[in-house]
């Protein structure tokens, strides 16, 4: 397939695509460029979600991280997804002076919503790419609650921080809020809970604000990871690290 044909072929399934056909469409170009090049795919998704930012927005949001991780779970014997979403995170979801820090495969616990998946940590939030593991009967807080939420505090309360950052958050139309999202701004409470001399699982609170009132997002995380002893005590220490640099004074409320 010469350029032409596959400009034409990805341009064709952009038009094509919906919610309900999402996962269907993902494996369709997935297996039109995986031996070209895999980061074919995740440019469409990223190009996709650019042009069309509906799908980012509250419960089609939502719908769009279930066809994704529908689609992974068709093709899950034939690729690392690793280094492909770290690609993806990093060319598409990162703002200008926004680092990433750490990856690894893990649980967030927000309420008695429960999050499984790749989970990446910036210097100034958490990115879950993955599903809901469990909930309650009744959803205690809408997912696109959360998501608006903290769309705001990050585009607005950062970069109106009273602090002097060396490196501002820059507002981007190009930074894509793609998978769950949580708060690492104003981290207090940082509890690293550990069993026999080994972290387990590690508590904290963000408190943030939401333009008319203040929020305590009261998370947990667990890292679940296929890395050793030492990599897994590393981890968690680094998170802790990065939540007691992160800055504490910042004005979040616009």
């Amino acid at each position: 397939m010469n350029d032409g044909d596959l400009e034409s072929f990805l341009r064709t399934k952009k038009e094509l695509i919906r919610i309900g056909n999402m996962s269907r469409v993902f494996s369709e170009v997935y297996d039109k460029v995986r031996h070209i090049d895999r980061k074919i795919f995740f440019d469409f998704l990223g190009e996709l979600l650019l042009e069309k930012p509906l799908y980012l927005k509250g419960k089609n949001h939502t719908r769009l991280l279930k066809q994704y991780s529908k689609f992974k779970l068709m093709k899950v014997k034939s690729i690392r997804w690793g280094p492909l979403e770290e690609y993806f995170i990093k060319k598409y979801c990162i703002f200008e002076g926004e680092e990433l820090k750490l990856t690894f495969i893990g649980v967030i616990t927000y309420r008695n919503i429960t999050y499984n998946g790749r989970v990446f940590v910036t210097n100034y939030r958490i990115i879950l790419i993955g599903t809901t593991l469990k909930q309650s009967h009744v959803m205690p807080l809408h997912f696109g609650v959360m998501y608006h939420l903290f769309e705001n505090t990050i585009r607005k309360g950062i970069l109106k921080s009273s602090l002097k950052l060396t490196t501002r958050l820059q507002e981007s139309k190009d930074v894509i809020l793609f998978g769950y999202q949580f708060p690492i701004i104003n981290a207090e409470a940082i509890n690293l809970k550990k069993k026999k001399g080994e972290p387990k699982s590690l508590a904290y609170t963000s408190r943030i604000h939401d333009g008319k009132t203040e929020k305590l997002i009261k998370l947990r995380l667990v890292i679940y990871s296929s890395l050793n002893a030492d990599g897994i005590t590393n981890a968690y220490q680094k998170i802790v690290e990065i939540l007691s640099q992160t800055p504490t004074e910042i004005n979040t409320v616009t």
